[in-house]
């Protein structure tokens, strides 16, 4: 899953924790699930990695690696319908 190996970082939703390379995660937010919007971000004025929940900061999640960044989604179960914005439609967070 996304955050457990090098290289990777990522909130979970099963348990609202924050996993930085390696497979245990540290407490960060809380769960979330159907209907909740999720993000995060690269703030390079402020050298932040971030994740948001419905439009609020839920704060630093580290700093911003060097080189490029790829969006991931890990489903651990079947029937999960998402989407992804990439800019096209408005954000819930802004900067």
């Amino acid at each position: 899953m996304p955050g457990w190996g090098d290289g990777s970082w990522a909130f979970h939703g099963d348990d609202g924790k924050l996993f930085l390379e390696r497979g245990q995660g540290v407490r960060y937010g809380d769960t979330y699930g159907t209907a909740d919007v999720v993000g995060c971000g690269a703030d390079s004025q402020k050298n932040e990695l971030f994740f948001t929940k419905n439009g609020e900061y839920l704060g630093s999640a580290g700093s911003v690696p060097k080189g490029r960044l790829f969006a991931t989604v890990g489903i651990g179960c079947e029937g999960v319908h998402f989407s992804i914005n990439f800019g096209l439609e408005e954000f819930r967070y802004s900067l």
